[in-house]
């Protein structure tokens, strides 16, 4: 789930497909958007809150009009199921991570591929990009973070301590 701060709008992602939008302060279902076939596993919200995204186990992502609940695009072409899904600073560039460990930035008004960035050779489970777009990070199965500047694609160098470790481990 995430909240659109500036809207006091929480957004939900659903096993059912569904990807729903909840008025917080009233506590209400505002509306929910259909088109996924599986699993939504994400959404992320552009900075203007414009447009919505959602990742699905569909091996799809969707591009929202949060507003209309319309459907403005649909990016496919994924090998297995999209975990993670963020818009790129103020663009409209989109951060798509796979499960197969592929990240690949499209461009979310046309759905033009933009740049693929190198695999990583594990189930990947998360992806989160920095506030100003600038560098994306994507951590896996294995509990390891992997790191891309966004310009030129070249991966970024981690420290050590990025390897995630739990108490019980």
């Amino acid at each position: 789930a995430t909240a659109a701060a500036k809207t006091a709008t929480a957004t939900a992602a659903a096993a059912d497909a569904t990807v729903r939008l909840f008025d917080v302060p009233n506590g209400i279902l505002m509306r929910s958007l259909d088109g996924h076939t599986h699993h939504v596993l994400s959404v992320a919200w552009r900075n203007d809150l414009e447009l919505l995204a959602s990742a699905s186990s569909d091996q799809s992502v969707k591009i929202w009009n949060p507003r209309t609940g319309a459907r403005v695009r649909s990016i496919g072409g994924a090998a297995q199921e999209v975990v993670g899904v963020e818009f790129l600073g103020d663009t409209t560039h989109v951060a798509v991570a796979t499960a197969e460990g592929r990240v690949r930035i499209y461009n979310a008004d046309n759905e033009q591929l933009i740049r693929e960035l190198d695999r990583v050779d594990d189930f990947l489970h998360a992806l989160a990009a920095t506030p100003d777009g600038k560098m994306i990070v994507a951590g896996g199965r294995r509990g390891e973070l992997t790191a891309w500047n966004v310009e030129d694609g070249q991966r970024v160098p981690l420290p050590a301590s990025t390897e995630m470790k739990t108490a019980n481990r």
